[in-house]
Parts: C-alpha cells; structure tokens; sequence
C-alpha cells in the first residue's frame, strides 16, 4: 500500500472521479485497483470529511490553539506575544453562538460490562 497520507489522498480523489458517472459502483473492487484502504474510500464516496475529527476539542485544546494563532500572529520581536487570561476559553464559548458546551455522559454500566477488549482479526 502507498505510504503517505497525502499520496493516499491524491490516489481517492483519481479514484472517485473515475467513478462520477457510476449510479451504484462496487467500492471494494476500486479499492483494491487502487491500492487503496476500503473504508477510507468507502467513507469519502459517503462524503465523510477528509479529516473529520471523532472526538470534539476540549477546553484545553481550544486555549493551546487560541495561544498557538496569537503567538504566530505576534510580529513585534522586541515584545512578548500577548497572553491569554485564565477564563478565555470560557468567554470566548459563551460569546460565539455557533460554539457550545455539551458534558459527556458516561457509559451505561451494562454496555460497559458487555463491551470487549479481545480485539478480531
């Protein structure tokens, strides 16, 4: 199989157009033509984002990249970057209507005692 993310990309997308005219291709079949992993390609047949995240950003991750965007945006070197205070995050998420909060709920204990961790070939 080819090796790099963006190769693999390049390789789905020459893949798919191969396909436009096609009312119902068989993907397993192109895959294999193509070098290609199935459910990669099978998911952006589906129209799954290129990389559509599973797990949302937490607050911390949000801080990290606000600090990230601000320090590349700092272009005096004789100062330091601008700082962000300690309740950003939360202002910021209260601000942005398009944003919001939503806690994670835990497992349901008796999903959790059916789930596996034997992993299947």
């Amino acid at each position: 199989m080819t090796s790099t993310y963006i190769s693999i990309e390049n390789k789905i997308t020459e893949a798919l157009d191969s396909i436009a005219d096609i009312e119902k291709p068989n993907i397993k079949a192109l895959a294999r033509d193509y070098n290609l992993p199935y459910s990669r390609l099978l998911n952006r047949y589906n129209g799954q984002a290129l990389d559509e995240p599973r797990l949302p950003p937490n607050r911390s991750m949000i801080f990290g990249a606000a600090r990230f965007l601000l320090a590349q945006s700092h272009t005096d070197s004789t100062t330091p970057s601008p700082g962000l205070g300690e309740h950003w995050v939360k202002r910021f998420l209260k601000r942005d209507p398009e944003y919001n909060v939503r806690k994670q709920k835990t497992i349901d204990i008796l999903r959790k005692q059916g789930s596996s961790t034997i992993s299947y070939p």
